[in-house]
């Protein structure tokens, strides 16, 4: 996860702080945070990041510009199977990486 640049969103402040907790852990260089309200009213908002991992309270325009910019977004099961596995893995790999992801259909 070394040199990975990843921006956390979330609504629930205990989920930033665990998530940013890991992601230095597993040496991640840069940590970005966001609420998922604050991210609204932020007016020069940024996307320097190579992922987002978030949870369903994304707020929709940014996953329409991550979209547009062909930045993944990603469930916190992908930033656990990255730990696991000691290396980062595919974006793709597993429905439960999908930002939405809630274990309901597993």
């Amino acid at each position: 996860m070394a040199g990975i640049r990843v921006m956390v969103i979330s609504s629930a402040k205990e989920v930033l702080e665990t998530w940013r907790s890991i992601l230095m852990a597993a040496g991640s260089d840069v940590v970005i945070q966001y609420s998922s309200t604050e991210i609204i009213k932020e007016k020069n908002f940024s996307f320097d990041c190579d992922v987002i991992v978030t949870d369903p309270s994304c707020p929709q325009s940014i996953l329409r510009s991550a979209r547009e910019l062909s930045i993944p977004v990603v469930s916190a099961e992908w930033l656990y199977q990255c730990v696991i596995n000691g290396r980062k893995v595919e974006y793709e790999g597993s429905h439960r990486y999908e930002w939405d992801y809630n274990g309901e259909h597993d």
